[in-house]
């Protein structure tokens, strides 16, 4: 039975873990081509990839290696001990936000306020790509501080206190409040489409043809949307 339970921390975590690490290697390539890099959408794409497969590839030496294989990093070197977790827990944040301002991104973009529809602006993602993972890695910070070796090779939290506030937080924040903020803007995204479908019937009716957005951008706008609805379920 021990060996059995062994062999499942081991292949199909790792397996989870290659296949994660494809998947967002290839979202990347598709991505960052010149004419999808134009869209905000994309780079907020684009930013969880790049963050998901550092998390993917930090979780690889943080997890199957010590729970599968007996060998634990961050119980080799103090430095590992503090930066596996900081990064693993920083990056796994940082993807989460970034699908988190594709959805809001997709809310914007379509909305009949101008002032709103500002913010699906390609200027506003770019900051967006740098500020978000400047702040993120600066709320993370308290994790250098509060995970530390507490004896030679045994590296965990120092205080009870500091691991309940953890699991709390991580709790509310990234399984309770995120995707939350998913299903709203879902929500909001598809009643401004049905909205923005009356106008255009009502504009129809009224004088007879609108001009519609090119089939190349409305094709690249389904497209982009699966890619999110994609990577909002996984």
């Amino acid at each position: 039975m021990d060996a059995w339970t062994t062999e499942l921390r081991r292949w199909p975590m790792l397996i989870v873990l290659i296949i994660g690490q494809t998947s967002n290697i290839l979202t990347f390539l598709v991505l960052s081509r010149s004419k999808l890099r134009k869209n905000t959408c994309s780079l907020y794409l684009i930013g969880a990839s790049v963050s998901n497969t550092i998390c993917i590839f930090v979780a690889l030496f943080y997890f199957p290696l010590s729970t599968g294989f007996g060998y634990s990093f961050p119980s080799k070197s103090r430095i590992l001990c503090k930066l596996l977790p900081y990064l693993y827990y920083s990056t796994l944040f940082l993807a989460s936000w970034f699908i988190l301002l594709a959805c809001t991104d997709r809310y914007c973009s379509i909305h009949s306020r101008v002032f709103i529809r500002r913010f699906s602006h390609i200027n506003i993602a770019k900051r967006l790509l740098v500020l978000l993972p400047l702040f993120t890695f600066l709320a993370h910070i308290y994790i250098l501080i509060y995970v530390d070796w507490i004896q030679i090779g045994q590296c965990t939290f120092l205080t009870f206190n500091f691991l309940l506030f953890f699991y709390i937080y991580y709790v509310v924040v990234y399984a309770f409040m995120t995707p939350i903020l998913y299903v709203i803007f879902a929500v909001l995204t598809i009643y401004n489409v049905q909205k923005t479908k009356r106008r255009v019937a009502l504009a129809i009716r009224r004088c007879g043809s609108v001009i519609p957005l090119p089939k190349r951008q409305q094709t690249l706008n389904a497209q982009l949307l699966r890619m999110l609805l994609v990577q909002v379920n996984g």
